[in-house]
């Protein structure tokens, strides 16, 4: 019997479901930025400067910090870098972070609200601490008030997630998402941050404002929003991008 392959019908319908998701999810959810790489078509391996954004301020990049296109992907080689808007978070006690991304190196940062250093101010990172690991985190004033979450993900490309709610108790500050599932933490810093996030932080995709913690990997979408989400909400906008950016 000869493999059963997708018909032209078959194809031109799950284009038009990508489609209708990408139609649908900039009014999904409040977003303080969303940006999706199917925007900002280049010759591949062109450097971008500017991720065309969907939702708030488009993020940029100049000379050598620029990531590579590839297809719908922006590629970072470990060196690259992106600033979103400044203060992006600033005033709120609570940020969402859904990206669909691959991650190629062992450690590195998804996102940082301030720079190196998180502690040293009211701020917020996804961070990958290991292979296999996305760690949430919320900064205070001193390295020991910091509270963060490690919980594992798959490799790949994939939709992960994070959650950060300074208005929280601690131990429910923070949560980490693969796929829109929650993940089972397997280490916790558990102080309790409070108050709102510093106004006029720098808000960088792919390493901290100063360059340190550079991620590997290919980012296909970022979504933040400024509140902190329920698991339920963090699912649907898991999926939506996934079905948009997949």
């Amino acid at each position: 019997m000869r493999p059963l392959r997708p018909t032209p019908a078959a194809g031109r319908d799950a284009r038009e479901r990508r489609e209708a998701a990408r139609t649908a999810i900039a009014g999904a959810a409040p977003w303080a930025l969303l940006a999706l790489g199917s925007d900002t078509a280049r010759t591949p391996g062109e450097a971008v400067d500017t991720w065309h954004a969907r939702v708030g301020t488009s993020p940029t990049s100049s000379g050598a910090l620029r990531p590579a296109a590839d297809g719908h992907d922006l590629l970072f080689g470990g060196a690259q870098r992106m600033s979103a808007a400044t203060g992006l978070i600033g005033g709120q006690t609570g940020v969402t972070s859904v990206c669909m991304v691959d991650v190629q190196s062992s450690t590195g940062m998804l996102w940082a609200y301030g720079a190196q250093g998180y502690y040293d101010g009211k701020r917020a990172i996804a961070y990958r601490p290991g292979s296999g690991e996305l760690l949430a985190g919320n900064g205070e004033s001193v390295l020991a008030d910091r509270a963060n979450v490690r919980g594992p993900v798959g490799i790949g490309m994939r939709v992960l997630g994070t959650r950060h709610n300074r208005a929280a108790a601690a131990g429910a500050e923070l949560a980490v998402y693969d796929r829109g599932a929650k993940a089972t933490p397997t280490a916790t810093v558990d102080n309790d941050t409070t108050g709102t996030y510093d106004a006029a932080q720098a808000c960088t995709i792919g390493a901290y404002s100063n360059g340190t913690e550079p991620l590997t990997g290919r980012f296909r979408a970022i979504g933040l929003v400024a509140s902190a989400l329920t698991d339920d909400e963090i699912r649907r906008l898991s999926l939506l991008l996934e079905a948009a950016c997949g």
